[in-house]
């Protein structure tokens, strides 16, 4: 089971870079206390990986070159759109405000292949104790397309419950 997961994980990986996923952006750090002006189109995006509830919102800074999309299936992001930045903000940290082990949000700004601001990110960081670490979601912004830049959002920490659970069961046809 743990080898099939690899493979997936893998064949995934590879799959986006195929898809011409080479020019990763940066992301950077910056303060919640940031007031946002302007429109942007607010993505927020909701997935469960290895029994951890992933939710992460994007905000997409309307007319400029580039449009965010998520590489993901339709039922894991919802879009509004021409919000403004202060709004959308508030909208994000509602949507954070119910992940389970929560301690607190974090907001970043991404940053197109130019170097100029094209979105921000609200994520939420977690309990030390639980997962060894606050940030344990991993976002990978890159450009796909002339004007499309998509992102995948996955776990950056296995759950070693999950692991020692796996390998206790073995094989599934025993």
């Amino acid at each position: 089971m743990l080898k099939r997961t690899v493979f997936i994980l893998l064949a995934a990986l590879f799959t986006v870079m195929a898809c011409g996923g080479t020019s990763n952006l940066r992301s950077k750090r910056i303060s919640t206390d940031t007031r946002l002006a302007g429109q942007f189109d607010l993505i927020l995006y909701t997935s469960l990986e290895n029994e951890i509830l992933l939710k992460i919102a994007v905000l997409d800074k309307r007319n400029d070159d580039y449009k965010l999309v998520p590489y993901a299936a339709k039922f894991n992001f919802k879009t509004f759109k021409g919000l403004g930045g202060n709004a959308a903000l508030k909208k994000a940290e509602e949507f954070l405000s119910d992940v389970e082990g929560d301690d607190g949000m974090e907001l970043r700004e991404i940053k197109g292949p130019e170097g100029g601001v094209v979105a921000m990110e609200a994520r939420p960081l977690f309990d030390t104790f639980l997962h060894g670490t606050p940030d344990i979601i991993d976002t990978n912004y890159y450009v796909h397309n002339v004007g499309t830049i998509k992102f995948i959002v996955r776990s950056a920490v296995a759950r070693p419950m999950l692991i020692q659970e796996l390998k206790r069961k073995g094989p599934r046809n025993k």
